[in-house]
């Protein structure tokens, strides 16, 4: 009996560091690295087998960009496939039986060291060119609901500078969710809601969250796969980081694992990059005759050739002590400013290479705006018990992400007089309320709508929390959504609810603006809302044969998802009997047995039918071609009468 098959791989993103290495590539001006991509197939088969073809998709393979060039790409394989290689994929094909096969892509590229140059960009985006759009929708995994919109919402209120604003997502990920390898399962990567409910996840789901929390702020956001450079073993290892798109400059790298904002180190490998985390790298599809064909996952390898001068360093650090000559036991406030040369935005973290105990971590994330100077502060404790008739004297150094190092000393004894922790944080807080913003913090908002998804002529209803966080009366507030203003007087402490309902009609305006303003402030905000002319179903990885034999049976395969719950589903492939669904909550996978005699000389034809939680009937349809072979004469006699019949 004739059997068709069809299998993707994913691929498994291992561990990788959620700290800063100190042995690295960072500063290296390029990297040559040599890079091994390769899997295996294995098949028992006896003197009856036959093997019509196998053939192996790779997508994953070196992409240039302006961070990496290739050098040389080969690829081969055992025993010798018919290679079909171009800039997205490389298709391997077999016709004859083999009880083992290998396919090999070989490559050599030039990884480059190159700081963005990002200027100042209007946020929230707005205007976005539609071939964007798709960069801010739900997916499979970077999939968002409502408390993912109301914690973004929360971070970016009120800045207007893209990069600050991704930077906060990118940071508050970092922060608070927990690099944990037991998240991941042997089959796919949690989705985004999960990661942020949980507060754990590897570096693919990671980087996942901040992707769904980009989209939700409006902000254009892809997953990258590749491989990176990691001091946990001194070797490459698969890894997943996120790509932010800045309009009128560009793709722009955030690596929130590592802590690289708008700039990733050269050892970062890019391989692929998806809508979604979790997309198949290799896809293998065969047609065989009384033969078992077990295909392998793909291997990695990478090998760092040459490396690169050391990069000048770029940004100006200073570190010093705020205390000096202190006793045992001590808490010194140490101080480390650092200064943006550059016309554009930089992130960095500052590290302490070398010091006595710390109260905190030993690494801090900084953002500079173009040609700002920052100060961060950290504590130092003096050791105890120390012996008397002593000077003591401690190196204290700090570097950056590029370079860049600092040094002081700190002198201590045990007869100098010791300084207490609340003493340290009193002398920090001084300097920082001497550097503070004068930025208003006396109002709150925050927006929400009464649905995830809307759709042509739809009428939003949104509602905003307003909180005076201030010490006075806010008078004749001028709260406005775009051209509809409601005027109101906030009392300390006071919180109001006032609500807009927006007649929608644009599918490609996502941003809302929201001001609050008198004569003494004003706060702004946003609300993206998702307008389709569509209905909220997605369907994914539709998986058909690109030909079949007219008596032959195979499988068609797709995933369903919604951001909304959804009923009464119906299913229906051409003429056969409908797949009946009461509801469809999350995700599902669909399968049906067909055969090849059904789909000569005509499509087949997805049809889905199904309500949201609102009853709104909607329908998606979607066809895909077929190619039959091995058609009978009689079944071409049949199609050939139809047709006369049909005029």
């Amino acid at each position: 009996m004739k059997a068709y098959f069809i299998l993707a791989l994913l691929i498994i993103l291992a561990e990788s560091v959620n700290s800063v290495a100190l042995d690295n590539y960072n500063v290296n001006s390029y990297l040559i690295i040599d890079i091994s991509i390769s899997s295996n197939i294995t098949s028992s088969f006896d003197g009856s087998s036959d093997l019509k073809y196998l053939r192996a998709n790779l997508s994953l393979m070196p992409r240039p960009y302006f961070l990496q060039e290739i050098q040389a790409l080969e690829a081969y394989s055992k025993p010798s496939a018919l290679v079909n290689k171009n800039t997205e994929n490389i298709l391997f094909e077999w016709d004859t039986l083999s009880s083992f096969y290998n396919l090999n892509v070989d490559s050599r590229i030039k990884t480059l060291n190159k700081i963005n140059s990002i200027p100042h960009i209007q946020f929230p985006i707005r205007n976005l060119d539609t071939e964007y759009m798709q960069y801010l929708e739900p997916e499979k995994i970077t999939d968002i609901n409502q408390d993912i919109i109301e914690k973004t919402n929360s971070l970016v209120q009120g800045d207007d500078d893209l990069f600050q604003a991704t930077y906060k997502i990118a940071e508050w990920v970092k922060s608070n969710i927990k690099y944990d390898l037991n998240t991941l399962t042997e089959t796919a990567s949690q989705k985004s809601s999960w990661v942020f409910q949980n507060k754990e996840g590897v570096c693919d789901e990671i980087t996942s969250l901040f992707i769904s929390m980009a989209r939700a702020a409006g902000i254009p956001a892809r997953f990258v796969t590749g491989m990176v450079y990691t001091n946990l073993n001194n070797d490459f290892g698969n890894h997943g980081w996120a790509e932010v798109y800045f309009p009128g400059y560009g793709w722009v790298p955030f690596d929130v694992t590592f802590g690289q904002y708008g700039w990733i180190d050269p050892s970062h490998i890019k391989l692929a990059d998806n809508l979604d985390a979790g997309e198949p790298s290799i896809k293998f599809i065969w047609k065989a005759y009384n033969a078992e064909i077990n295909p392998s996952e793909i291997s990695l390898k990478a090998n760092v050739v040459s490396i690169g001068n050391a990069i000048n360093p770029i940004l100006k650090l200073q570190a010093g002590t705020l205390f000096d000559n202190i006793g045992q036991g001590s808490y010194v406030p140490l101080e480390v400013s650092v200064e943006n040369p550059l016309n554009s935005y930089i992130s960095t973290s500052l590290i302490i290479t070398k010091a006595p105990e710390l109260t905190e971590e030993n690494v801090k994330q900084v953002l500079l705006s173009p040609y700002e100077k920052k100060s961060v502060f950290w504590t130092v404790k003096v050791p105890e018990n120390l012996e008397n008739g002593y000077v003591y004297t401690s190196q204290i150094q700090v570097t950056d992400t590029y370079g860049s190092i600092s040094e002081t000393k700190l002198h201590y004894s045990k007869n100098y007089k010791t300084t207490s922790i609340s003493e340290a944080n009193e002398k920090i807080d001084e300097i920082n309320s001497l550097n503070k913003e004068q930025v208003s913090e006396d109002l709150s908002i925050n927006c929400k709508t009464n649905s995830l998804q809307y759709y042509v002529n739809d009428t939003a209803r949104i509602e905003c929390k307003l909180i005076n966080l201030g010490m006075e009366t806010l008078n004749s507030l001028n709260v406005c959504l775009e051209q509809s203003c409601q005027t109101l007087d906030l009392s300390v402490d006071e919180q109001k609810m006032i609500t807009y309902n927006i007649q929608l009609s644009d599918t490609n305006k996502k941003i809302y603006g929201i001001t609050a303003k008198n004569q003494d402030i004003n706060v702004e905000s946003f609300i993206k809302i998702d307008v389709s002319n569509s209905g909220p179903l997605k369907v994914y990885s539709i998986e058909t044969p690109d030909e079949i034999n007219y008596d032959e049976r195979f499988t068609l395969s797709f995933f369903m998802a919604s951001i909304n719950d959804l009923k009464d589903l119906k299913i229906q492939i051409n003429d056969f009997t409908p797949l009946l669904l009461e509801d469809l909550v999350d995700s599902r996978e669909i399968q049906f047995s067909l055969k090849g005699k059904s789909f000569v000389e005509k499509p087949l034809i997805i049809t889905i039918t199904y309500k949201d939680q609102n009853n709104r009937e909607f329908r998606f349809e979607k066809n895909v071609n077929i190619r039959v072979l091995n058609v009978p004469w009689y079944s071409k006699l049949l199609l050939l009468l139809e047709k006369l019949f049909s005029l």
